[in-house]
């Protein structure tokens, strides 16, 4: 199989010499509007397509955690981004869709040596034709009795008949397609829920660790973080996190996720509960502890 062909970056040129861009944003909002334009071009630049879509609600999430802003607030700077044409204004006006053809322009050198095209600006027509919409209609078609007319010698019934046979095909076409629509997008609702509950999660996680550990940040790790709140739960990815900081003073995820292992396959109950340590005993220096050193740390 063919390895899918990638359309992200791994820098962009962060020029020493602002222009008005950068002094607009910082005039009006001070430093978040500064940080908050760096980290939207990192999201853009590892994003496939180098394009973000604010109309879903779990990307709309994460730029929210990602630049530590409330709604109304990045709301209002991606609005002056549009207006000054650092990002696209038709496409953030019409469809919450956030494209900078600068930063595209800025590393097509990236692109020279590479298989793939150039990210293109995504049309808006692309984006909102997700399904198809079919008109309503009457299910119930009585039987029609031909009319003197139609059984006339001249052709004119029978090609009446058969358009009309025509049309009730295509109506029972429609039906059928707007019900297969209709469970297309039951399930694509369930998995909405449960994707956009995780990623509520993940970002729970993220926050928590930024009150543990001022100044930093594990959203690099958001994928991997998604993946063990899925396999192990939250609230055991949670306490590891706790332990892994109390233990090592700092995130390392392999650390984390061998504790994590290592509940998993001998109990999490029976060898951290008070009353039921393998070796039970008044001296705190008993207590059973597990070697993660090779993890790292």
């Amino acid at each position: 199989m063919a390895r899918p062909k990638k359309q992200t970056i791994e820098y962009f040129p962060h020029f020493v010499n602002h222009h008005k861009t950068m002094f607009i944003l910082e005039s009006k909002y001070g430093n978040d509007g500064y940080a908050f334009w760096f980290k939207l071009l990192e999201i853009l630049g590892s994003t496939n397509g180098m394009y973000y879509d604010c109309k879903n609600i779990a990307n709309w999430e994460f730029l929210l955690a990602k630049t530590h802003l409330d709604e109304e607030t990045a709301n209002n700077i991606l609005n002056t981004l549009a207006d000054l044409n650092a990002i696209d204004s038709e496409l953030w006006g019409k469809a919450r869709i956030i494209w900078s053809q600068n930063l595209v322009d800025n590393v097509k050198d990236a692109f020279k040596k590479r298989v793939s095209e150039m990210p293109k600006k995504p049309t808006i027509d692309d984006k909102n034709s997700n399904y198809e919409e079919f008109p309503e209609y009457n299910s119930e078609f009585p039987e029609r009795k031909p009319s003197l007319n139609d059984v006339s010698g001249d052709g004119n019934g029978e090609r009446k008949e058969k358009e009309r046979k025509e049309k009730e095909s295509k109506r029972e076409n429609n039906n059928f397609r707007n019900e297969n629509s209709h469970l297309n997008n039951e399930n694509e609702n369930k998995n909405l829920n449960n994707s956009l509950s995780l990623d509520k999660n993940t970002i729970e996680l993220c926050k928590y660790y930024e009150q543990l550990r001022p100044g930093e940040s594990i959203s690099a790790h958001f994928s991997k973080l998604q993946i063990l709140i899925q396999e192990y739960g939250m609230e055991w990815v949670k306490e590891a996190l706790e332990r892994t900081i109390k233990n090592k003073n700092k995130f390392i995820l392999s650390y984390m996720e061998a504790i994590l292992k290592n509940w998993q396959s001998e109990g999490k109950e029976d060898t951290y509960a008070p009353n039921k340590r393998k070796n039970k005993s008044n001296n705190p220096e008993d207590e059973v502890i597990y070697d993660f050193s090779k993890y790292g740390g």
